[in-house]
């Protein structure tokens, strides 16, 4: 797991209280950015799942 992958982990889980919490105290706007939390950080897990991807082809040798 590289940098990207885990910080992606950790932000999706921060979203998703953030928006359970604003849910629960009826917050729309919270409940909003905890949405976006969550998107970020599918983002930033689909960039280090490339970015193995992309070494893991370097270290084998592999060509673009």
């Amino acid at each position: 797991m590289n940098r990207n992958q885990a910080d992606g982990m950790v932000m999706c889980l921060l979203g998703k209280i953030q928006q359970a919490v604003g849910r629960f105290i009826g917050n729309q706007r919270q409940q909003t950015k905890g949405f976006q939390r969550q998107i970020t950080g599918k983002a930033k897990i689909a960039i280090g799942d490339a970015q193995k991807i992309i070494k893991n082809c370097i270290n084998r040798g592999h060509s673009f």
